[in-house]
């Protein structure tokens, strides 16, 4: 039977958080905005990270018009340090993770630049209560694509299988995940999401499900 290294699995967890540090210094932020009915995904960067205001705006370029107050209110909000949630039920599973730290509050996916590799490294999120009317979806996540790739993100549901690819750039960006879905009435709702070929480095960071209000019309 193998064992680990305690000494070496910390000098490879301070070589990670100091390779981490260097990618911050350089840090850039990104938003995105999908309606999972028809695909559409629409992304905007950013010099700074997404504030209310702006980000309500922007949902509105998929027909969503709310109050910032939305984001002050959750019904679903899951994360490394409480994958489970007891009321109204919720958990998380991830798969093939290259660290999970309750202590830093994050999952860190790393792909080889090569296709075909640890194929099954996903998110998977059991959300038991579904909204009773549309609802959004919101991942935060970091993460950075390998040099001259195009590298994207898969989010969507399970059943029914839909999903938007979510694209990265070269840099070491925060990206934020505004996903609108229509619940189906009556059944659990089961989001995942998928780091692509192409992706260096996924950090997982939050996972929030808000029920939106009755839509506002636009003055």
């Amino acid at each position: 039977m193998s064992t680990h290294d305690p000494t070496q699995t910390a000098t490879d967890r301070e070589a990670l958080q100091r390779q981490l540090d260097e990618y911050q210094e350089r840090q850039t932020w990104s938003h995105h905005v999908a309606n999972l009915s028809t695909g559409k995904v629409f992304t905007t960067a950013l010099k700074r990270p997404v504030a209310p205001l702006s980000r309500a705006e922007r949902l509105a370029r998929i027909g969503i018009h709310v109050d910032t107050s939305i984001f002050g209110r959750t019904m679903y909000q899951l994360t490394p340090r409480r994958p489970y949630q007891a009321q109204p039920e919720a958990w998380m599973i991830a798969s093939v993770v290259g660290d999970y730290s309750t202590q830093q509050d994050f999952i860190l996916w790393q792909r080889p630049r090569q296709p075909g590799f640890d194929d099954l490294q996903q998110l998977e999120c059991f959300f038991s209560v579904s909204p009773t009317r549309q609802s959004l979806i919101s991942i935060s996540v970091t993460g950075r694509s390998w040099p001259g790739m195009d590298g994207h993100v898969s989010a969507g549901m399970i059943a029914p299988d839909v999903r938007v690819r979510i694209p990265f750039p070269g840099d070491f960006t925060d990206h934020t995940i505004d996903i609108v879905f229509d619940p189906i009435p009556g059944r659990p709702t089961d989001v995942f999401m998928v780091p692509e070929t192409g992706i260096q480095m996924l950090i997982f960071r939050s996972i929030t499900v808000r029920d939106l209000p009755p839509v506002l019309s636009p003055s």
